[in-house]
């Protein structure tokens, strides 16, 4: 897998779940709390703990995704971009309920 090319749709799904682990971080340090009851249990085990949780929950996702471009592309494709708007479309979802 090292030296492919990245796809887009990978980079985006990146980009979503950053955006996601960093505003978290940021709230729990604000002293806001996490809503998800198993990253919640994470959290109080402090932000090591679930940077390490979000980043579990990335790549054994993303490793399934790659894998799956090797027998079926097209559809791992595909798959990767619904993948990234869901998780687009929930992050800003809850955004918008904080407000």
């Amino acid at each position: 897998m090292i030296g492919k090319k990245v796809h887009l749709s990978t980079l985006a799904l990146i980009t979503v779940a950053m955006f996601d682990l960093v505003t978290t971080l940021v709230w729990l340090n604000q002293g806001m709390g996490e809503g998800n009851p198993l990253f919640a249990w994470l959290a109080s085990h402090g932000s090591l703990a679930v940077v390490m949780g979000k980043l579990v929950f990335l790549i054994v996702p993303l490793l399934i995704l790659e894998y799956a471009r090797t027998v079926k592309p097209k559809t791992a494709e595909f798959g990767t971009w619904v993948a990234a708007g869901l998780y687009a479309f929930l992050y800003v979802r809850h955004l918008l309920e904080l407000r």
